[in-house]
């Protein structure tokens, strides 16, 4: 075992990470499960929908800054005052929030909303809220990441939001307070959000060492944070297509129930990846060190024992997904059976996914974001392609394909780049010949 995984440090935030990201996964289940036993499929549906207009538009109006804010914080932390790239984020992306607000304000008549969508325009202003608690949470879980704290990002991320509404939701069943229905539930969703802030808020200034007075960023870091930001622009605005594109064109075309259903296949599906979700909210600001210190070696071997340990523990969810699809469908009510072959294509993508490690945080944090950027946008393409053409012959599951089509053509492209740019084979199963020679240009 190398050294990164014997370092007691780097164990111990592991093991807090996968604490938290084990709660927050399963908090997403547990309140879907909730939901449409309580409530119904419809309302699922609905709560859904409002919630990804809330990520995705929060993930546009960030202009990437979260995901650059990973790789300058960590990389200048011991040097500058890092705080103010998170500073210069939050201000330009609340000015951006502001414009689309007004503009909406006095443009909005003019916008025609799908059926499916009236939840969104039926309670704009409460949408508008919630985008802004969002999009502050997103960017200070990148602030975090780079600071090397990625229990407090994962708090912050929405999953957690998930616990929070739970409660919230159980407490309001038995006091029985309000009558539920989605507005009812889009409510809760909003108050649990700002809890969720104003918890990690509080629990940072408790936790927060004093660190020593450094220099102020020159003029040209904030010119370098600003342009780099657009590659990390590109990657997360093309991730959108995996996390709530696909379903929000669902909700367009089809109905409030069919994205319940897909958004609770994808759920079980993102199990099979959950061991690299864990080592993927650890590992890259580690990357980037390995990349200042010119320590290819390491890198690859921790590349390789990521790949290993996130495959082997993928393996129990996706037998599970093979062999007992109906009873995993079941907990989540009647109207979820019977969607064994969407599930199953989904958790394949998920382990073509995991089996590749963490070659896009490596191409990020060794300062090759814009290829990625360039391998994502191609991939999301091609993904809505497939999804314009198989959704209406095949449904939920030409859908499933279009999404397991992005895993796969994007991690085997990125591997491909990193044993190319970077000079390393970092998959276990795979010991591919490169050119160290390669690595010092790189």
């Amino acid at each position: 075992m190398n050294v990164f995984f014997k370092t007691n440090v780097i164990l111990s935030s592991l093991f807090n990470t996968f604490i938290i990201k084990l709660l927050v996964a399963f908090g997403g289940i547990l309140l879907s499960i909730i939901i449409s036993n309580l409530y119904g499929v419809h309302v699922l549906g609905e709560y859904f929908i409002f919630q990804m207009f809330v990520i995705t538009s929060s993930v546009i109006i960030s202009l990437g800054f979260n995901e650059t804010l990973v790789l300058f914080v960590s990389k200048f932390r011991f040097q500058l005052r890092v705080e103010r790239f998170l500073y210069l984020s939050l201000f330009i992306a609340t000015l951006l929030l502001l414009l689309v607000f007004f503009l909406y304000v006095f443009l909005g008549s003019f916008i025609s909303w799908p059926t499916s969508y009236e939840i969104i325009s039926a309670n704009i202003y409460l949408y508008f809220i919630s985008l802004f608690i969002n999009l502050v949470s997103l960017i200070l879980s990148g602030y975090f990441r780079g600071l090397k704290k990625p229990v407090m990002a994962v708090f912050l991320e929405n999953g957690f939001v998930s616990i929070i509404l739970i409660l919230i939701v159980l407490i309001n069943y038995k006091l029985q307070v309000f009558i539920v229905n989605s507005v009812t539930i889009i409510t809760f969703y909003t108050i649990a959000l700002f809890v969720v802030l104003v918890i990690s808020l509080l629990i940072n200034k408790l936790t927060k060492k004093e660190r020593p007075r450094l220099s102020q960023p020159e003029k040209k870091y904030y010119y370098d944070f600003v342009k780099r930001s657009k590659y990390f622009y590109i990657i997360v605005i093309s991730g959108l297509v995996s996390t709530t594109l696909i379903a929000l064109y669902l909700g367009a075309k089809l109905t409030p129930s069919d994205v319940a259903l897909f958004k609770v296949l994808q759920q079980i599906a993102v199990l099979v990846s959950f061991s690299l979700i864990v080592l993927n909210a650890v590992l890259p600001a580690h990357y980037s060190s390995f990349k200042v210190n010119n320590n290819y070696h390491e890198m690859e071997k921790t590349a390789k024992l990521t790949s290993k340990y996130a495959t082997l523990l993928s393996l129990p969810f996706y037998l599970a997904c093979i062999f007992f699809p109906e009873a995993l469908m079941y907990i989540f009510g009647d109207g979820f059976s019977n969607y064994s072959i969407p599930l199953l294509i989904l958790a394949t993508g998920q382990l073509f996914n995991v089996s590749t490690g963490s070659v896009a945080s490596i191409l990020k944090m060794c300062n090759f974001e814009s290829y990625l950027s360039y391998i994502v946008l191609l991939t999301s393409f091609v993904s809505l392609i497939m999804l314009y053409i198989l959704t209406p012959l095949y449904g939920v599951v030409g859908a499933a394909v279009s999404l397991s089509s992005i895993y796969i053509l994007q991690n085997l492209l990125a591997t491909i780049l990193v044993v190319k740019l970077i000079g390393i084979s970092p998959l276990f199963y795979l010991n591919i010949k490169v050119r160290r020679n390669e690595i010092k240009n790189s």
